[in-house]
């Protein structure tokens, strides 16, 4: 029997570790496999939020080797797909990006960050769910036609 002490530790590094960058192996995917919602480079992401107006939700995250991310991504891929009338989604790749997910705050993965008309309005990371992000990204295309009220930023982690 293990130690009480490796047992805790064990439970806490599963629960607070971030994304994994090596092969693992299990539950790996291929970064190339048909999604539906895109991954974009920061270069392309700043242009995005500076050129689009309306509501852009990232989810920054690893194409492979992290549960967390995979238990996601059907469910962003689904909300993707039910509010593409409202809202603009895309990935950012942890792994190609990790100095840019640093520099605006992104120290956990998968974490997604909506944004109005290119400014941040919304974070939360994981643990989530598409059903409550969806429910926020309601939340913020109500709110899109009374802009004062979008310029609270609302922190979920």
């Amino acid at each position: 029997m293990y130690p009480k002490s490796t047992i805790l530790l064990f439970i806490l590094s599963t629960l607070f570790s971030g994304c994994g960058q090596g092969n693992h192996g299990v539950g790996q995917r291929d970064s190339n496999a048909s999604e539906s919602v895109p991954y974009v480079t920061s270069a392309d992401l700043q242009r995005k939020l500076s050129t689009d107006n309306g509501l852009v939700l990232v989810e920054f995250c690893v194409p492979a080797g992290c549960h967390r991310c995979d238990q996601m991504r059907g469910q962003v891929d689904t909300l993707a797909e039910n509010k593409k009338d409202r809202a603009n989604v895309c990935r950012v790749n942890l792994t190609s990006e990790r100095s840019y997910a640093l520099q605006n705050g992104i120290n956990m993965c998968p974490t997604y960050v909506a944004y109005v008309d290119g400014r941040e309005v919304f974070r939360a990371a994981y643990p989530t769910s598409g059903d409550m992000l969806a429910v926020e990204l309601d939340r913020l295309t109500e709110l899109e036609t009374t802009p004062s009220e979008v310029s609270q930023q609302t922190k979920i982690e």
